[in-house]
């Protein structure tokens, strides 16, 4: 290690750094210094790189702490002059006086900003003397533990930011604690000055008057992404209808997979929709999709997910076609992900299946999240190896031939853009019944995310 040059040394430190690694923990001494602390060479280039700290978690733990505020400070110090990224958890204690100075020194290098925090959150805001002007933030994510029975007031988390010029991605979510109280209420956010229409990425899921959630999208006239909540307030769809229609001609992006955020499609004019997640179980939400978009000629990917608890008597074959069905009026599409239970797997399948004459699929893409795949329900499954062979078998036959690339993902992570050239399937799952079945379709890409 001695040998090797400290360019090629710090490549191998930025390998470490993932998505979940690459923040610096106040209070918690891994990564990057444990990298630190293994000699004198390894310390100073960790310390004089300022792309190992720019993003900045501090836990609930140590929100309170005397000194959060000293090594708030000195972290910030090594991040240079770097645009940073800050992750607060203020669950159980706000922020201290010195971290916060500590925090507002810099606030005008902010590029993402994710607070946690419970339904007092608007309180321990105010002392971070906010709104300030910042330039540099592009991304704000809130998740706030809210209170049934309380009024939910969204302009108040979000009248500190109303001096984010550059602000393009929004998240706001409201997670409820299991009490016996009555309802959260929404407030209105007329009279909010918020940047709407700089969005491009947006997601509410917080306690929303239907009239409420229509007028922000209106607002939001370049949105590309859009993720609906479950919070939306439930009118039925003879009173949805009175409504004006809500054009989003840029969005390419739609998660729906509430079913309580269906009301909302019913509104939404989206005519170049790329991708579309959905509840396998709830088929109204593509059909008033195509409804009030007409063919979506644009639309690529569909993804299903289960969501909610199901029993296992509405896995039918009926309860499928409401869902699956309309998939054959989509002209564009390609891919087609499923994020299911083993349960309900082996019926989408087959379902897709009986579809196959009428799709021109490229790519299915299977996803579980599991630390040892080789072990997973999705790999072991008799069931689930026997359709998903059917269902390969029938877009590679003699007069299809469309089907290019299976990927499995076992990482909750995304398909690439393009096909992969080769295949890739760890060695330990290759003797696993699924990768078994799939390992008899010669020309077929088989490739497995970890």
């Amino acid at each position: 290690m001695d040998n090797i040059p400290n360019d090629v040394l710090l490549e191998i430190f930025r390998t470490l750094f993932d998505e979940r690694n690459n923040w610096v923990s106040i209070g918690n001494k891994k990564t990057p210094w444990s990298i630190a602390t293994v000699c004198r060479r390894w310390r100073s280039l960790v310390l004089g790189t300022p792309t190992f700290w720019n993003n900045i978690n501090i836990p609930s733990a140590s929100c309170g702490m005397q000194s959060t505020g000293l090594a708030l400070e000195t972290t910030l110090s090594r991040s240079g002059t770097l645009p940073i990224s800050i992750h607060l958890s203020q669950r159980e204690c706000p922020l201290s006086t010195h971290a916060i100075a500590a925090l507002n020194t810099s606030v005008d290098r902010l590029k993402t900003l994710m607070i946690w925090g419970n339904d007092e959150g608007e309180k321990f805001l105010g002392g971070f003397g906010f709104p300030w002007p910042m330039p540099q933030l592009r991304c704000l994510k809130i998740d706030i533990l809210t209170r049934r029975g309380k009024i939910f007031d969204l302009a108040a988390y979000l009248r500190p930011f109303s001096d984010c010029p550059s602000l393009e991605e929004l998240h706001v979510t409201a997670l409820e604690l299991p009490t016996p109280e009555r309802q959260v209420l929404p407030r209105d956010v007329a009279g909010l000055d918020f940047l709407w229409g700089k969005l491009v990425v947006l997601r509410l899921d917080v306690p929303m008057y239907f009239k409420t959630f229509l007028n922000v999208l209106q607002s939001c006239v370049r949105l590309k992404s859009l993720t609906l909540g479950r919070w939306c307030q439930n009118i039925s769809v003879e009173e949805a209808y009175e409504f004006p229609l809500v054009l989003l001609p840029f969005l390419e992006t739609l998660n729906a997979i509430h079913p309580e955020s269906s009301i909302v499609l019913t509104r939404l004019h989206v005519p170049n929709l790329v991708e579309l997640t959905m509840s396998l179980w709830d088929g109204y939400t593509l059909n008033l999709l195509l409804e009030v978009s007409g063919p979506l000629r644009a639309l690529r990917t569909l993804r299903f997910v289960d969501s909610g608890d199901f029993t296992e008597e509405i896995f039918t074959e009926e309860s499928l076609i409401s869902s699956l069905d309309p998939m054959t009026s989509l002209p564009s599409l390609e891919v087609v992900c499923l994020r299911l239970r083993t349960a309900s797997l082996p019926l989408a399948l087959n379902k897709l299946v009986s579809l196959a004459p009428s799709l021109h699929l490229k790519t299915i893409w299977l996803s579980e999240w599991s630390r040892t795949p080789q072990k997973s329900e999705l790999c072991q499954s008799i069931a689930v190896a026997d359709s998903f062979q059917a269902l390969v078998a029938a877009f590679l036959g003699e007069k299809k031939r469309t089907l290019e690339c299976v990927y499995l993902d076992f990482s909750q992570g995304r398909p690439p853009p393009k096909v992969p050239e080769i295949s890739y399937i760890p060695e330990d799952l290759q003797n696993t019944p699924l990768l078994q079945r799939l390992s008899e379709f010669q020309d077929l890409i088989v490739v497995v995310s970890l």
